[in-house]
């Protein structure tokens, strides 16, 4: 389960996060942050990042999810999005994420709201847990038939949400 502990050495976790630029040109005035859900990878997005490119950034987040034990607190993982966004000149942004990730977005919203200009949480997951999360995460056959029906579905779902 993603911990945002309070007494977590964030040096140690902040030097094993990754971001993946998508989609970046500096004469964008707007950028999407992402955050995908357990099992994914930033080409969750490529859907996404086609029908944006031409207008705007896209930068993706791979973060610990529930295979990890990484583990650090929200005032953290903020400071670490909002060097992020200063090292790339990103005043206002917006989000978009996607399961487990709408966590993470949340987040954000709690401590950067004034530069969120627009925030999309997809298939919100683990935000309130339930038994059938608690089964689909926390066994290895849970897990297993988890990520096969993401591996199926993810793409479904981007097609019927980007383009009917």
């Amino acid at each position: 389960m993603i911990n945002f502990n309070p007494n977590y050495k964030f040096a140690d976790a902040i030097s094993k996060m990754n971001f993946k630029i998508l989609s970046y040109h500096t004469n964008h005035t707007h950028t999407f942050l992402g955050f995908y859900g357990y099992g994914q990878n930033a080409n969750v997005f490529n859907p996404f990042v086609r029908m944006i490119e031409s207008h705007s950034n896209f930068i993706a987040f791979d973060l610990p999810y529930l295979d990890s034990d990484e583990t650090y607190n929200k005032q953290e993982f903020t400071q670490f999005i909002s060097r992020i966004c200063e090292q790339k000149g990103i005043g206002i942004f917006s989000i978009i994420s996607y399961s487990i990730g709408c966590r993470y977005a949340l987040c954000l919203s709690e401590k950067l709201a004034s530069k969120i200009l627009n925030l999309f949480l997809i298939a919100p997951d683990g935000i309130q847990i339930s038994k059938i999360y608690l089964i689909a995460t926390q066994s290895k056959i849970g897990r297993g038939l988890f990520l096969g029906f993401l591996k199926i579905s993810t793409p479904i779902i981007f097609y019927f949400l980007f383009f009917q």
